[in-house]
This record gives structure tokens, sequence and C-alpha cells, in this order.
């Protein structure tokens, strides 16, 4: 035995929850921005289940936001089971703030791109500008202990 006790985390207090649950919100809803301006419209499939998510909405044309919350549900029991209750908490709520934001943005810009595709630099843009901001929204959920859902988990 070393001697040393192990300690129980302590619980969060109600305001630290509701500035984590901000930020996961703030932070899916800037990853929804890139997937849904950048990098869906050039056609470019972002790693995990948001890549595969883009390759079978434009194989099938079902909406991206439901397809990221489909693929995302069995990853997510997967996470509860091994990791537990209270990381799944977390999780679940950027799982689904994220599938919300991508159906809202598809909704709002509909077929709006920001970048011309006739210009062959735009997909090179498409990938900086929705690198940076799928990295930025991730690093805003993930500085919460919580991640977007998918291969994240």
């Amino acid at each position: 035995m070393s001697g040393r006790k192990e300690r129980k985390p302590r619980p969060q207090k109600p305001l630290q929850i509701a500035r984590d649950y901000l930020f996961i919100a703030i932070g899916t809803a800037a990853v929804a921005l890139g997937l849904t301006l950048f990098t869906n419209p050039a056609r470019i499939a972002p790693g995990g289940v948001s890549g595969i998510a883009t390759i079978l909405h434009y194989a099938t044309g079902l909406p991206l936001g439901m397809l990221v919350f489909v693929l995302s549900v069995p990853l997510f029991v997967l996470g509860v089971l091994v990791f537990g209750k209270a990381y799944g908490a977390k999780s679940l709520a950027g799982t689904l703030f994220l599938s919300f934001f991508v159906a809202l943005w598809e909704r709002v810009f509909g077929d709006f791109t920001v970048l011309d595709y006739l210009n062959p630099v735009s997909p090179l843009l498409s990938a900086i500008f929705g690198g940076v901001l799928i990295g930025a929204g991730a690093g805003f959920v993930m500085r919460t202990g919580a991640n977007t859902g998918g291969t994240d988990i």
C-alpha cells in the first residue's frame, strides 16, 4: 500500500456546470459552421463521424445533421459503457448540440456558399477555414472535459 488515500472528485458548482454547457454549445456551433459553410460545400470529408456523414450525405442526399447524429449514437453508448455516466452526460450534450447546430446551419444557410468553387483556390481555403473553425470549436468543447461525439469518444 502506498499510504495515500484516493480523493473523490469535488462536485461542480452550478455556475461551473452552466459555463461548461455554454462552452459546449459555443464550441459545437463553431464546429457545425466549419462543416456547413466550408468543408461540406467543398466536398471535403473531415475525419471521424463528420467525414463519414459527409460522404454519406453526398452518396444518399440525406441531411448531414441527421447522419452525424445517427452515426454518433452507437459510439456514445459504447463511451458511456466504458467511461461512465458522468462523462456520458457531457458527451451526450456535445453530440446533441453538434447534430442540432449542423441541422440549424443547413436550414439557415441552405445552398449558400462562402467561397466560389469555380476558383481552384477555394477548396484549399475551405480546408483552412473549416479546419480552424472545427479545431477551435472542438477545443472549446474539450476544455470542459466533453467532446463532440463520434470518434472523439
